[in-house]
């Protein structure tokens, strides 16, 4: 069993959590679990910062199932998988369709949105 520490720190819009050794790991597996079941059944959209890129938005359903994609690029992006709810500011984790390789999204959220 290694050592860990957990600190908070307030942040503009929340708080930071740093975890480290045994703490940090089993802090991370419960949160991907809790955020799992928090996007089962649910609709979000994703808006990224606009820096010229083809892709402004994603649709997610399904656990994190990427359903829509907008402007373009629907063919590359529509099935893939986003893992983890990621918040303003962040470069959400995602694999592409028929791939179970993660990747970080090259693009910054903008916005979360919760859809009907």
């Amino acid at each position: 069993m290694k050592l860990g520490s957990i600190k908070l720190r307030r942040v503009r819009g929340g708080v930071s959590i740093r975890a480290t050794g045994d703490m940090g790991e089993r802090l991370a597996a419960s949160l991907a679990d809790m955020t799992s079941h928090a996007l089962e059944k649910r609709r979000l959209r994703l808006t990224f910062v606009d820096e010229g890129q083809d892709v402004l938005t994603w649709d997610l359903a399904d656990g994190g199932r990427i359903t829509s994609c907008k402007p373009y690029q629907a063919d590359i992006f529509v099935g893939g998988q986003v893992h983890g709810i990621p918040t303003p500011g962040e470069q959400p984790m995602f694999s592409f369709p028929r791939s179970k390789d993660r990747r970080r999204c090259a693009w910054t959220v903008e916005t979360v949105e919760l859809l009907p």
